[in-house]
């Protein structure tokens, strides 16, 4: 029996194709307590067409600068899969799931030092499974659902 699709490790090229997929069906942003964006994603990938109202923005980032920052996570979380195996049992799937967090982290890290003049801090959260109070649900298709697992909030100080 061949391997079609599952065989092998990620390259960037496959990993980028797959982006605007991904995007599709990630959730928009949310304006939440005290003016704060609030962006779900799933394994550190988020929607960066996600943004509803650019008066969220608070006039101190451009419509492209927060494009670029959620551009600059995904890219960052995609890098991080280049080479890892495409196929990822149960046992290891923790793992997997560390590893672009880490990844994330330190592009919300990159970030924050990029923004820090204008006051501009953003986080990142990773959900620790089913009963963690921020999960959210993400359409897949019919009858497909998950749980939103990656959180990115931009707080304008």
């Amino acid at each position: 029996m061949g391997c079609i699709a599952l065989c092998g490790d990620w390259t960037l090229p496959e990993l980028q194709s797959g982006m605007p997929r991904t995007e599709a069906v990630l959730p928009m942003a949310e304006l939440v307590h005290g003016g704060v964006i609030k962006l779900a994603g799933l394994g550190s990938i988020f929607n960066s067409n996600s943004l509803l109202d650019q008066s969220w923005l608070n006039n101190r980032m451009t419509i492209d600068e927060y494009r670029y920052a959620i551009n600059y996570v995904n890219q960052t979380v995609l890098q991080s899969m280049v080479g890892q195996p495409k196929a990822i049992s149960r046992s290891t799937l923790s793992a997997h799931e560390w590893g672009k967090a880490q990844a994330a982290s330190f592009a919300i890290q990159q970030l924050n030092q990029q923004y820090s003049l204008r006051s501009i801090q953003f986080t990142f959260e990773q959900s620790q499974g089913e009963t963690d109070a921020i999960a959210k649900k993400i359409k897949f298709g019919p009858g497909i659902e998950l749980e939103a697992n990656s959180f990115i909030y931009i707080k304008f100080q």
